[in-house]
């Protein structure tokens, strides 16, 4: 089975059922906005993940934001231990819900991104991820996702939500540069 793609074409629910239900063993590999990503199967069952902030579940979270990029099945190569217990419902179920918890953020999410403190912004109650994302957003005026990503050591399923948290109360604007 030869699996490679678009994102836009086969989302990364589909792609894990799959490749589950065709009990396959390899390295889904994911070229996304935000870097490259990995995900190991064992016999159709997620056994590892990595992302370019993240290794384990996290990683897993931070795959299911990317909705751009191009995907492959790397099969014939020697699997890492397993380091991820969940099984792959439990793993898709967090995924999808990480994606929601992120939804308002997705459209603005390229690595050029610009994110600034809301000129009206009037900071009440913040929680602390998104005080540790919001301080350096205010100390530098204008940041990129990439380095808020650098700067604050979050993995990015915590920066979005963050962000997402943040656009929602208008303590933050987002614009994607060049476009």
């Amino acid at each position: 089975m030869s699996l490679k793609g678009d994102l836009k074409d086969f989302g990364l629910e589909e792609l894990i059922q799959a490749i589950q239900n065709g009990k396959k063993s390899g390295k889904l590999e994911i070229r996304g906005e935000m870097g490259i990503y990995g995900i190991f199967f064992e016999n159709g069952q997620i056994i590892h993940a990595f992302a370019p902030f993240a290794i384990g579940l996290e990683a897993i979270k931070d795959a299911f934001l990317e909705i751009n990029g191009h995907f492959s099945l790397i099969e014939n190569l020697i699997l890492p231990p397993r380091t991820i217990k969940k099984n792959n419902m439990s793993l898709l179920m967090d995924g999808i819900k990480a994606r929601e918890e992120c939804k308002n953020v997705l459209k603005y999410i390229k690595k050029d991104t610009i994110v600034s403190v809301s000129s009206d912004a009037n900071i009440d109650y913040v929680e602390a991820k998104e005080w540790k994302v919001l301080r350096y957003i205010i100390v530098n005026k204008r940041l990129t996702i990439l380095d808020i990503l650098e700067k604050t050591n979050l993995t990015y399923y915590n920066v979005c939500k963050a962000l997402n948290n943040l656009l929602e109360k208008k303590l933050i604007t987002m614009e994607v540069a060049n476009g």
